[in-house]
């Protein structure tokens, strides 16, 4: 196939034109033909693969080859500008690790020690030394320092030992010796004697001085030392060495002054110096002081103090006026006195406050509303249930109940207890833990606000209620017996009384009898028992005659007719009733009866006790009640009656109240008033009982009883108990069978 070649009319050289002639018969099949550009192409000029460009101003021609133009003949151009560098390529593979290097070498300078006149040998280098690197004693050579004797010196040697590569034994480097001490010389001659040095002395004076706003400051003192005794003299004399004493609040101020003595020949006698400008040396502003009973801060009367400001661990003092409520807020925390510890309750004192109980609680067994201490915290989330925070030792109220984990805790609870201790221990002792217990109480019953009179009958002591100006005691001594009556002829030749009754004896005591710290007030007070009744002395119609009557009531009545028995006196302290006689018959001669016993001795004292008011309470102590005269018939024929017990009355606040233990109340052993009770007067008689009469229970005992029956006094009296009651009682109804007086009574007193 033949092609039509166009060459351009700008190629003008022969060999060009041969050039491109073979390179178009070369492409042959070139798709575009040549296009004549005036210039070079460009990286902007478009192109597609295998086109080419005559290039007319260079000559040349082009080939677009791979997105780009190729220059595929003409000259060569100018160097073009240098292209962009290009990526970096990928990095090597690291090379292998060279072999390590030999260990280093290590050295250590060990020392050994010599004392001589002269140096001593040096150790041999392979000695005085351990494998290990260690100093070894070698020779005379030592590893410690040795005693420096005369004239001797100390020597050390030194040695650096080396470990090749820091490994094997140590090999010596030699030893150095050196004298590290010589031994002393001779003493030098003794020196000239040098010139006195100078003397410095500095002294400070005080001065209590009161300021004026003209004089603010006092004047400077002026001194003299001297200086062989130390002695100052100030001048003026009022300043002193001594400081004295700052007055909080008064208007004088203490001042010092200081002096400075100066001999610089040092052989003066004295030196004189004038003060320092006066400065103040004490000086109080804001405190707060007691000036006459009263708070005062800068001179000006306090009257009001925050407590909320107060944090202390200890405040003592004699007195706290509380307006609101005092708060216990510790879990251990409370009142306490007399005792060392709340439970000490074998001591006289009392605690009112908050205790935490010893048993451990376990978390889940937690109550509601139970108040508690953290002991341990362990898993357990106390803040869940009211805790202010998750630590040991918080104590809180619990919201919620049982609580999950491992934590424990301890219950908060309360305790108001107070005792005393004698031969017992009485008191009151209630805690959350073991309710309320009331130990060996005396419980009190009657009387009224404005206290009263109260009889007391048997040996005791009683409580009478706080100290007040006085308390009066009033004692009765025991009645006399009445006198026996005979069958035939008189006692009126000489007088023969029957028994006389007991003494009756008392005490007044500012505090529990005997106890610690009590206080027996005033002396001791009794009354003696009165006289047994006559003997045989009445006639007609030989009828007894009435024991006399005491201030509780008549005395017992005398027998009613001959050859009787008088009657016994139910009333305190008065008498027994007289025996009968015996009428003169024919061929009888009469006989003479008894005449009544007389009362005891009555006895009324006043006890100050002004002293102890608001310190103590006030106890009589009844030390003995003298007994009614036991009527005797020995030398007689018909017996009079007994005379009544003797008693101890007072006045006080508590008086007309009635006391009892807590066993009268256990045992009820006719100790209610109210009660109802079979009584025997334990006497064999042929009077009955009257009803509503009054009885003293000194004369009474509870007896036993059986309805029904006759032909003797057991089927009514089966039994009694020989001891006697207290109080008053009233006969209901009563009886004499077989001459046995026995009846129902109620208890009034």
């Amino acid at each position: 196939m033949s092609t039509n070649v166009f060459i351009p009319a700008g190629i003008k050289d022969k060999s060009i034109r041969d050039t491109f002639l073979a390179i178009v018969k070369e492409l042959g099949t070139v798709a575009y033909k040549p296009t004549i550009s005036a210039s070079d192409p460009t990286a902007s000029t478009l192109g597609t693969e295998g086109q080419l460009i005559y290039a007319e101003s260079t000559n040349s021609i082009w080939l677009f080859k791979e997105n780009g133009w190729v220059k595929i003949l003409g000259a060569t151009g100018a160097t073009g500008a240098t292209g962009a560098t290009g990526a970096a390529g990928a990095t090597g593979a690291a090379g292998s690790n060279g072999s390590d290097g030999a260990d280093g070498d290590r050295s250590i300078i060990v020392y050994l020690y010599d004392s001589s006149v002269n140096e001593p040998t040096n150790p041999a280098s392979n000695a005085g030394f351990t494998s290990g690197g260690g100093a070894a004693a070698t020779g005379s050579w030592t590893t410690t320092v040795p005693t420096i004797g005369s004239g001797e010196a100390l020597w050390i040697a030194q040695n650096v030992l080396t470990q090749s590569n820091s490994t094997g034994n140590y090999n010596s480097g030699g030893w150095t010796v050196y004298r590290a001490q010589g031994y002393d010389g001779a003493t030098g001659a003794t020196g000239p004697t040098g010139l006195p040095a100078p003397r410095f002395e500095s002294r400070r004076v005080y001065l209590a001085y009161t300021p004026t706003s003209s004089t603010p400051l006092p004047a400077a003192p002026t001194g003299t030392l001297t200086w062989s005794t130390g002695n100052l003299v100030s001048n003026p004399n009022t300043w002193s060495e001594v400081p004295p004493t700052k007055v909080i609040n008064s208007t004088v101020n203490v001042y010092f002054s200081d002096f400075l003595f100066i001999d610089t020949s040092g052989t003066s006698t004295t030196s004189s110096d004038t003060g320092t400008t006066p400065k103040e040396g004490t000086k109080f502003t804001g405190v707060v002081s007691f000036v006459d009973g009263d708070f005062a801060l800068d001179g000006a009367t306090v009257t009001n103090i925050d407590g909320g400001n107060i944090t202390t661990n200890t405040i003592k003092t004699e007195q706290i006026d509380i307006d609101g409520s005092l708060r216990l807020s510790g879990s251990d925390s409370g009142f306490i006195a007399g005792r060392v510890s709340s439970s000490a309750y074998n001591t006289d004192g009392f605690f009112v406050g908050r205790e935490v109980r010893p048993a451990i609680i376990s978390a889940g067994a937690m109550s509601v509303g139970t108040e508690y201490r953290i002991l341990t915290v362990g898993t357990s989330q106390f803040v869940s249930v009211g805790a202010s925070s998750n630590a040991a030792g918080v104590s809180f109220r619990n919201t919620q109940g049982a609580l999950a984990g491992t934590g424990t805790v301890q219950e908060v609870g309360f305790e108001v207890s107070h005792t005393s201790v004698d031969s017992q221990i009485h008191g009151i002792i209630h805690t959350d833990a073991t309710g309320l217990q009331i130990i060996n109480p005396t419980l009190i019953s009657g009387g009224s606000s404005s206290g009263g009179t109260s009889t007391i009958s048997t040996v005791t002591s009683v409580n009478t209620g706080d100290a007040g100006a006085n308390i009066t005691l009033t004692l009765y001594g025991g009645g006399g017996a009445g006198g026996f009556g005979l069958d035939d002829g008189y006692l009126n030749s000489s007088v023969s009384l029957n028994n006389s009754g007991g003494t009756t004896a008392a005490q007044v005591w500012a505090g529990v009898p005997d106890a610690s710290g009590s206080v027996q007030v005033g002396s001791s007070i009794s009354a003696a028992g009165g006289l047994g009744g006559r003997n045989a002395i009445l006639g007609t119609p030989w009828s007894g005659g009435a024991g006399q009557s005491s201030d509780f009531g008549p005395g017992g009545a005398g027998a009613a007719s001959e050859r009787t028995s008088g009657n016994d006196a139910t009333n305190f302290s008065s008498g027994g009733g007289g025996a009968g006689g015996d009428q003169n018959q024919t061929f009888d001669s009469s006989g003479g009866a008894g005449m009544g016993g007389f009362i005891g001795q009555k006895v009324t004292q006043t006890f100050d006790t002004s002293a102890y008011i608001g310190l103590k309470q006030i106890y009589v102590r009844v030390t003995a009640i003298g007994a009614g005269g036991v009527a005797s018939s020995s030398g007689g024929n018909f017996i009079g009656g007994d005379g009544g017990n003797g008693a101890v009355q007072f006045s006080s606040i508590l008086g007309g109240t009635q006391q009892f233990t807590s066993s009268d109340l256990a045992l009820n052993k006719w100790n209610t008033i109210g009660s109802y009770a079979w009584l025997t007067t334990g006497q064999n008689s042929t009077t009955k009982l009257v009803p509503n009469t009054v009885l003293a229970g000194t004369g009474l005992y509870p007896a036993g009883f059986r309805t029904g029956g006759q032909g003797s006094h057991s089927s009514i009296l089966a039994s009694y108990d020989p001891t006697a009651l207290s109080g008053t009682w009233r006969v209901m109804c009563g009886t004499n069978y077989s001459s046995y007086q026995a009846g129902l009574f109620v208890r009034v007193t």
